[in-house]
């Protein structure tokens, strides 16, 4: 029983791991994107 319970917490714990590693792609990403928007937002404004 406390195996189970063990396989279950650590198959958690490895999916909230690549969760967490796609969210910080895709925030990096749009982060990205934002900036590249504003620069290019900026040069035309001059």
């Amino acid at each position: 029983m406390k195996g189970k319970e063990l396989l279950q917490k650590s198959g958690h714990m490895k999916g909230q791991e690549k969760f967490t590693f796609r969210t910080l792609l895709i925030l990096t990403v749009c982060l990205a994107i934002a900036v590249l928007f504003a620069l290019s937002h900026e040069s035309r404004m001059e």
